[in-house]
């Protein structure tokens, strides 16, 4: 029986920080965007990466 490979562990296991960042930054910027965050709102963010999301 071979067990469910989690992309997300294999990536930082492979030690590809510049892909990790970049598909971080992606996500985020998306995320901001679909939610409607724009500049003076207040939003918490925890744990939720690299903070490059948080404090470009």
């Amino acid at each position: 029986m071979n067990a469910a490979v989690n992309p997300n562990k294999a990536l930082w296991e492979k030690g590809d920080f510049t892909r990790i960042a970049d598909t971080m930054r992606k996500s985020g910027e998306a995320l901001v965007e679909k939610l409607g965050i724009t500049k003076g709102l207040k939003v918490l963010d925890l744990g939720c990466g690299d903070g490059t999301t948080a404090v470009p």
